[in-house]
């Protein structure tokens, strides 16, 4: 393959560069300034990077191979020249050769464009002032490589961009914009919207500006603190805000494409305002009820706002039909109800009528709906704040009429009286005053509406607010009904009960609001203490009126006579003295005055007042704060000085509200100490030194607290002043520190770069931080310069600029390095068969991994593109002589392994092949390793290959080293042949026998078939009560098959049967957990069987042993249970031979005899961990507790509960006990 990549700075040539010298790493671990350089196999990725050929090339411009080094950016050059870089083809069998490097990262290219009208022109002094010197220091940054060339017709820039992909990315967005023209896109989006567009705490935007690398504003109003990110229409509104998008244009563009998306996404939606109808067909238009809204919104995704309807003269603002949805059934809602409005307009007229004023609130919703519902007129009563007493009756004609009489009639049938109750009481001091409150204590007590529905009337009162105005001169009741007899009764009811409280009933006082908290007590306590003790209410002003006022009003013993006017004085003014006391006693208000600028106070309320609302809520108490710059407020006359704010209430709260107002001044304080700001100029070369990778240059600089930006050639510095200074001090400090270094040039063989630079740059870097240096290899120009202007730098060039001494250092380390590499540059190139590449590298490469570990080594593998079998790979080996050798013979080894691979195909009667490969695989795994195979499970699974079911094949292909095959088709065929050779043999079983030959859980079938190595099928239950017989069937060699049928015949011929009756409480120690059948099985061929069901299950774990302990010092609780007089026995069945059930009987009763004396239980808690001591070695500590003591001892499986049971007289209980327990302390003390 031949490479043709010009680059004129360098004056590189890769086209007469041999294949050693394009080699990008090498790795030696054997010196001892080398320790840190292992090189990391398992990060080498053999991929196809693909531009113009099939064929892998490799670049200098990749970062694995030769990573950026920091170094200063040259100074701008007066002309550019575009740079081509050609990668082309060869075919010749020389260059199919030459070994070519795999690139070790995946990279991707991407193409962007500029127009000259898009680019921004050179900037000023201190800037990058060529495109060149912007895409090198932008190449440097992003380890990226960047081709540029600009066409002399059109004027476009193309920039081709090759990396990672996210690096890529990166130097994309940086190019646009350091050269793109800077453009604002204004964009109007929903309001409702713009909760989606920021999201939770900022994320999406955010997210939006750092994809798009666009600045993003938002209107001055916080919108995103007052819309929650629901449904973008959960409130009718169509309200639009301007976003501002700033950048270059892409990223401009970028960021408003997402918005756009995200406002689509969200106004899937819409919400439409009908303002083309005239307001006063409303009525018409819903219906009545609005039965017509119901029908249209009924099971539909569906929102219809149609105000109830009005005179545009009497309103100011518009209100217009509002329909929120789905777009379609939006759009289909909003064209029938012009359709509707249109036909109303044709069909309809409108007439007036004059109605008093004050007789327009009797004529309420029912009575308009029920005209609107029978006569198809709306009827539009003018507005309260309106003096009109005109009412709008808009309908088809022929009902207009009926409408008007129906007004009149509802209108004259109203009876109306009006009563001042101002001069009810002429012996009251303020007439106003008391009017008032016994209006106030009349709405409390809820006797207005037990009067109005006693009398079937309605009473109008002033409404509270105007009850609350000082400007008051009367207060007047209202009386309106269809029945003048009950008008004027309840008028004569209101009468006498206004004149039954005289002003001597009622006292008012004067407390400070604060204290009306601790007069009404928790839940109202105190209140309901006073009423009950004193028969007296009283009224509060509301809580925000801030009004000190509090009015007693004696309400006297329910059911008897009032006491004398004096008695009735002397009673409030004991209450009211009672209630000062007690609000002094409660609580100490204090008022404080602190001096805030004015210019703060804003900062303290917070939006809405929210921040000092939280201050005063976390106080836990009642405060009250007034600022000089608040409004005057009605009932507190509180004036604060200039620059003041008053702090008022308990004690604690004043304070925790001053020290939190006091905290926010400070911090508001510090914010403007610190927005002292400087610019000054600074050197765009020394920039990245100044913004160091570890940030060690503005250690410093960040000490002193300061804010430091940079933009085009300045630095700005935000913070307190003398900081800033001294900041900008050290800034200077260090241009002149970089004006001094000291810059070195050594001569370098560029084919030693990439191994003294290192993987990802570690080797430079380590030097670089070590003497403090920066350290430049050269790479390939991103575009050519004026060679008449700058004298090219050569490609063998390095440069070190630092400290004198520091340079002087790495200098010589340099050198030293370079001495190792060309002592241990050794290479070899062979090739392999193509074939053998998958297993030379092993999975995920593990095996190459392995041998360049152990030869210390680098290998690389150049594979062949040709689908011919006999192609060959390259492999090219670098390190050590020693190592080299090891390597390639361990490859040329594994090599000739793979070509002693051989495969054959076998055919076997695929009616076979389930017992071959046997359940989930496990025969065959036991063929192929009995027959040597060595490896993972999966290299094991490709050995032998069946067929699939589908195919219905014979085969059987066998793959592997010849000597392995030829035995696993020896195994196979011996196999099959000791499967032909077996037999099925059938014998009929009375179904009576059956149980007897499966046993229990089938312990007896599996007995046999492991004894003669055969399988027995036994047959379902047959459905036919009336067959005698079932079919079992035994499969396996003749002379196998025929002694398991003789064996089951034997049971078929055992005819004897007996049964004993075992008491309950001895079965489970003569049973002994079933070790007592099988025993006399195997010793008399006896079988015993009982039923488990009718042994009922003792909870052992439920006897609360803790509770019977009889000696407390001891470790392991106890308890004995005395046998009761009757016991339950359970049957044992015993099957066999007569003579033999005999014996066992004898054996039994034996047991049941030496048991009979048995009177009691015994119940030892022991942990389970304990039992394997308890029982002895091979059984022998447990039969020697049972043979001395005389009793039964069951010790529970591990998993069922710690109790052990003992069966026996109530001393060889206790001396099983001892011993238990004694064998337990020995075992404890030894271990100890």
């Amino acid at each position: 393959m031949s490479m043709n990549l010009s680059l004129e700075k360098n004056k590189l040539f890769l086209h007469d560069l041999q294949s050693n010298q394009t080699n990008s790493s090498f790795v030696h671990t054997q010196k001892n300034y080398l320790n840190d350089r292992n090189f990391d196999n398992s990060s080498e990725k053999y991929i196809d990077y693909d531009m113009s050929s099939n064929y892998s090339i490799i670049g200098f411009n990749s970062e694995e191979s030769f990573p950026t080094l920091k170094s200063s950016i040259a100074s701008a050059t007066k002309k550019s020249k575009t740079e081509n870089i050609n990668i082309s083809k060869s075919n010749s069998d020389e260059n199919k050769k030459k070994h070519m490097a795999v690139p070790l990262i995946k990279t991707t290219i991407e193409t962007i464009r500029l127009e000259a009208s898009q680019r921004m022109p050179l900037k000023e002094f201190g800037s990058k002032s060529s495109v060149g010197e912007i895409a090198r220091q932008i190449m440097e940054e992003t380890h990226t490589h960047i081709d540029i060339s600009t066409a002399r017709k059109t004027g476009i820039t193309t920039f081709l961009v090759r990396g990672k992909p996210e690096d890529v990315h990166h130097a994309r967005r940086m190019l646009m914009k350091e050269l793109s023209q800077k453009v604002t896109i204004k964009l109007l989006v929903p309001l409702n919207t713009l909760g989606f567009i920021i999201g939770s705490k900022g994320k999406v935007l955010n997210n939006i500006i750092e994809k798009s690398g666009a600045k993003i504003q938002f209107p001055k109003r916080n919108i995103s603190r007052d819309l929650p990110c629901n449904n973008a229409n959960d409130e009718y509104n169509d309200e639009t805000v301007e976003i501002i998008i700033s950048g270059d244009v892409e990223a401009a563009e970028s960021a408003k494409k997402e918005i756009e998306a995200i406002v689509e996404e969200r106004t899937s939606h819409i919400t439409v305002k009908i303002t083309s109808i005239n307001p006063k067909f409303y009525g018409l238009i819903s219906s009545t009820n609005n039965s017509r809204i119901q029908e249209w919104i009924q099971d539909k995704d569906l929102k219809i706002d149609i105000p109830s309807p009005y005179l545009e003269s009497d309103s100011e603002k518009l209100k217009p039909i509002i329909i929120s949805g789905e777009k379609n059934l939006v759009n289909n809602v909003k064209t029938e109800i012009e359709a509707i409005y249109s036909e109303l307009e044709s069909t309809t007229v409108s007439a007036s009528i004059v109605i008093s004023k004050r007789l327009h609130k009797y004529l309420d919703e029912k009575l308009l709906q029920d005209i609107l519902s029978r006569l198809k007129c709306s009827v539009i009563i003018p507005p309260y704040s309106s003096p009109s007493e005109n009412l709008l009756i808009s309908g088809i004609p022929s009902f207009i009429g009926e409408t008007i009489q129906c007004l009149m009639e509802k209108a004259n049938s109203i009876c109306l009286d009006m009563l001042d109750i101002t001069k009810a009481h002429p012996s009251a001091s303020d007439h106003i005053a008391h009017a008032r409150d016994i209006t106030r204590y009349f709405l409390k007590k809820k006797e207005i509406v037990r009067i109005e529905k006693e009398y079937q009337i309605q009473i109008t009162l002033p409404s509270m607010d105007t009850l609350l105005k000082q400007n008051l001169t009367s207060i007047v009741y209202e009386f309106a009904g269809e029945n003048a007899g009950n008008v004027k009764n309840a008028k004569k009811e209101i009468i006498m009960l206004i004149n039954s409280y005289p002003p001597y009933r009622i006292l008012r006082l004067n407390l400070d609001p604060l204290l009306h908290c601790h007069i009404i007590g928790q839940k109202g306590r105190n209140l309901q203490k006073i009423r009950e003790q004193y028969f007296i209410d009283i009224l509060f002003s509301n809580e925000d009126s801030f009004n000190s006022e509090i009015v007693l009003i004696y309400e006297g013993r329910p059911g008897e006579k009032l006491p004398s006017a004096p008695t009735i004085q002397l009673t409030l003014e004991k209450v009211a003295e009672l209630l000062k006391k007690t609000a002094t006693e409660m609580a100490d208000i204090i008022s404080r005055d602190i001096y805030i600028p004015d210019k703060y106070h804003k900062y303290i309320l917070g939006p809405k007042g929210s921040t000092l609302n939280s201050i005063i809520k976390d106080s836990n108490s009642i405060v009250k704060v007034k600022f000089s710059t608040a409004k005057p407020r009605k009932f507190d006359n509180t004036v604060v000085e200039e620059n003041m704010v008053n702090v008022r209430g308990v004690s604690f709260g004043v304070e925790y509200v001053i020290k939190e107002i006091e905290k926010i001044v400070e911090n508001l304080k510090f914010q403007d100490q610190n927005s002292y700001s400087l610019t000054f100029d600074f050197p765009q070369k020394f920039l990245k030194d100044l913004f160091d990778k570890g940030h060690n240059n503005i250690s410093k600089i960040r000490e002193l607290n300061v804010k430091m930006t940079t933009e085009e050639g300045k630095i700005t510095i935000q913070g307190a002043k003398n900081n800033v200074e001294e900041a900008k001090s050290h800034i200077q400090e260090f241009i002149k520190k970089l004006d001094e270094q000291t810059v070195l040039h050594l001569s370098i063989p560029v084919k030693h770069h990439g191994s003294l630079i290192g993987q990802g740059g570690k080797f430079v870097k380590r030097l670089e931080e070590k003497y403090q240096v920066k350290i430049n290899f050269p790479r390939e120009n991103l575009e050519n310069k004026d060679a008449d202007n700058k004298k090219s730098e050569a490609k063998d060039e390095v440069t070190i600029r630092g400290d004198k001494n520091g340079v002087t250092l790495a200098k010589l380390e340099l050198l030293d390095l370079l001495d190792y590499e060309k002592e241990h540059g050794n290479t070899v190139t062979f090739t392999v068969p193509m074939f053998t590449i998958a297993q030379i590298l092993g999975k995920a490469g593990n095996n190459i991994n392995e041998l360049k570990n152990e030869t210390e080594t680098r290998i690389e593998i150049e594979k062949s593109t040709s689908d011919d079998p006999s192609a060959l790979a390259t492999i090219f080996i670098q390190g050590t002589k020693d190592g080299i050798k090891r390597a390639k013979n361990s490859i040329l080894d594994t090599v000739k392994t793979i070509q002693d691979q051989v495969t054959r195909t076998i055919f076997v009667n695929r009616k076979y092949h389930r017992t071959l490969i046997g359940p989930g695989g496990s025969t065959l795994r036991n063929i192929i390793t009995e027959c040597g195979a060595v490896g993972d499970r999966s290299q094991l699974a490709k050995i032998i290959q069946f067929p699939k079911p589908e195919k219905k094949s014979d085969e059987i292909v066998i793959a592997g080293n010849k000597e392995l095959v030829d035995k696993i088709i020896e195994k196979i065929n011996s196999m099959v042949k000791e499967i032909e050779e077996k037999i099925t043999l059938i014998i009929p079983v009375p179904l009576s026998k059956m149980k007897t030959i499966v046993g229990k859980e089938g312990n007896v079938r599996k007995e046999l078939e492991s004894k003669y190595s055969v399988v027995i099928k036994i047959p379902k239950k047959p459905k036919d009560s009336t067959e005698k017989n079932a079919q079992i069937k035994v499969i396996g060699k003749k002379e196998q098959v025929d002694k398991a049928a003789k064996e089951i015949n034997t049971f078929i011929k055992i005819e004897n049967s007996s049964e004993i009756n075992i008491p309950l409480k001895c079965h489970p120690y003569i049973s002994e957990n079933g070790i007592f059948a099988r025993r006399m099985k195997t010793l008399y061929g006896v079988i015993l069987e009982y039923h488990d069901d009718s042994i009922p299950k003792e909870k052992i774990e439920e006897i609360d042993i803790d509770e019977k302990v009889l000696d407390e010092n001891q470790k392991y609780p106890w308890s004995v249970v005395m046998d009761l007089e009757e016991d339950k026995e359970i049957s044992w069945t015993l099957k066999g031979k007569m003579g033999n059930i005999e014996q066992v009987k004898e054996i039994i009763n034996a047991a049941l005899e030496q048991m009979k004396h048995h009177t009691a239980t015994g119940y030892l808690k022991v942990p389970p961990n304990y039992y394997g001591i308890i029982i002895g070695q091979g059984g022998s500590r447990i039969s020697q507790i049972k043979s001395e003591s005389d009793c039964c001892i069951n010790i529970p499986r591990t998993n069922n509960g710690n109790l052990i049971t003992l069966r026996g007289t109530l001393d060889g209980l206790e001396k099983a006990r001892s011993m238990i327990i004694n064998t337990l302390d020995y075992i404890n003390n030894k271990d100890l």
